[in-house]
């Protein structure tokens, strides 16, 4: 049961760690207190998802598995296509990259899926507090390693790491919503 666990929290956490790498391609220089930041929003999210969808799995279940794809693609298709507009104009996307608002933006996006799986975990043996633990720890790693290679990736690259940030951004989004339309 604990290998499912782990299983999972890979699984969902790599959006996050996709998207941390995708943020530290954008900037120059990470600091911890920055890659901290990072950690705790994708981690904190992840967790607090998974918990929002083991509750919302009781209520109300297939709602959410249907919905929750076009959210994340909106949300991760606009802050990809703004961060392509900003590299193509030569604006970095790192400045006031770590605020609230941004990080919010991000943490939801990218903690959609955990949700839904929260559904899905209501049916299942896995100890809850457990399962909201793993996910929640193993986002905060990824996407604190994720920052930190982005970084080193995009100081090498410059403005070509932040445009090829933007466009995966972008493809993620649509991954995750041509994946749950059943189209791929």
């Amino acid at each position: 049961m604990f290998g499912n666990l782990c299983l999972l929290a890979f699984g969902l956490g790599a959006d996050a760690f996709a998207v941390s790498a995708c943020k530290g391609l954008a900037c120059p220089k990470v600091t911890l207190r920055e890659a901290g930041i990072v950690a705790a929003w994708f981690g904190g999210f992840q967790a607090a998802m998974l918990l929002g969808g083991l509750w919302l799995g009781v209520l109300f279940g297939g709602v959410v598995q249907s919905l929750d794809h076009w959210i994340a693609f909106t949300l991760l298709a606009l802050i990809g296509l703004n961060m392509v507009d900003e590299a193509i104009r030569g604006e970095s996307q790192c400045r006031g990259a770590f605020d609230a608002g941004d990080m919010l933006v991000l943490a939801v996006a990218t903690s959609i899926d955990a949700m839904a799986a929260g559904v899905t975990l209501v049916w299942q043996d896995a100890p809850h507090a457990v399962a909201v633990g793993v996910v929640g720890v193993a986002a905060a790693a990824m996407s604190a390693v994720g920052i930190f290679l982005g970084r080193s990736v995009g100081s090498l690259l410059g403005r070509w790491a932040q445009l090829a940030g933007g466009a995966c951004l972008f493809w993620i989004g649509l991954k995750i919503l041509l994946t749950h339309t059943g189209i791929i």
